[in-house]
């Protein structure tokens, strides 16, 4: 459980190596990670899950077509 911009800087990393359909990022947060979803929800497949209290499990996958034009350069919190 870290505070930001380290899960979003985290996350962007992670979704770098996100090339193919049979690559999966998997991220448990304290929340729901709307700066993010924002930035790059038109990207990626996302499942959202509510787990143990008030954690949430997302589950980025490769969306064929619209992944290779992701921005992920900018990974700070506005």
């Amino acid at each position: 459980m870290t505070g930001p911009p380290e899960p979003m800087v985290n996350a962007m990393a992670g979704l770098n190596l996100i090339d193919s359909a049979d690559k999966k990022l998997v991220m448990i947060n304290h929340k729901s990670p709307g700066g993010l979803i924002a930035k790059i929800g038109e990207n990626y497949n996302i499942e959202e899950e509510a787990i143990g209290g008030s954690k949430v499990k997302l589950v980025f996958s490769y969306k064929s077509g619209a992944s290779e034009e992701a921005d992920l350069s900018d990974n700070s919190c506005h």
